[in-house]
């Protein structure tokens, strides 16, 4: 059996590849034929070249080994990415299965509360006492945030009090908050949304309205 570990993000793309080495131990050559991927998730994993694969059939002499070189790309989260590398083969034992498993993780994004409301200020009058936005990873793989911008008509309006989020890692389960301040420049609505880059597919971008 082959493991993919550690374990991988579903947006990262394939692993680097594991050897599957195929051994003749008989006392006679062997033809290896073809091979295949099989079982509960075949698309998660891919053959990417070694010995065995080229021209067929590939000839081993008695105690000769030719390789398959294997990737793993989960398609989503979880145990249970689980395959077979299925070997066809003259020997007395085609085909060969050799399993194959993977965990994947997924970031997700929670964000506490979706939109933030301000109310009346007096134009001229100062900041308002900031309000929070809390950013949480409620997947089971890391979270990487990018840039955190204001945008918007509205959006010079709005400051940053404090921001623990740009540029910051999460791991599953942990949060960072973002405060805000709102001092109007003129009268009327004066609408924004504050802007966050992120690794949490299939949106790389969240905005929260002001």
């Amino acid at each position: 059996s082959v493991e993919f570990e550690p374990a991988r993000d579903i947006f990262s793309g394939p692993s680097a590849a594991l050897t599957v080495t195929i051994t003749n131990s008989g006392n006679e050559s062997m033809n290896v034929t073809a091979a295949t991927l099989a079982g509960d998730v075949p698309q998660d994993f891919a053959i990417a070249g070694g010995t065995c694969t080229g021209a067929s059939p590939k000839t081993l002499a008695a105690g000769a080994s030719c390789t398959y070189l294997v990737t793993f790309d989960p398609s989503d989260d979880g145990n249970g990415r689980a395959a077979t590398l299925e070997v066809e083969h003259t020997g007395i034992n085609s085909p060969t299965s050799i399993s194959l498993a993977g965990l994947g993780l997924r970031p997700m994004l929670g964000v506490f509360p979706g939109e933030l409301t301000f109310g009346s200020s007096i134009v001229g009058s100062g900041p308002s006492q900031p309000q929070w936005v809390r950013f949480e990873n409620y997947g089971s793989g890391p979270l990487s945030f990018g840039e955190t911008v204001f945008a918007g008509d509205g959006a010079a309006d709005y400051a940053f009090y404090s921001n623990d989020c740009t540029n910051r890692k999460l791991v599953p389960t942990e949060f960072c908050d973002i405060a805000i301040t709102f001092s109007p420049s003129a009268a009327g609505p004066r609408s924004a949304v504050l802007r966050m880059a992120h690794s949490a597919l299939p949106h790389t971008v969240t905005d929260v309205p002001l």
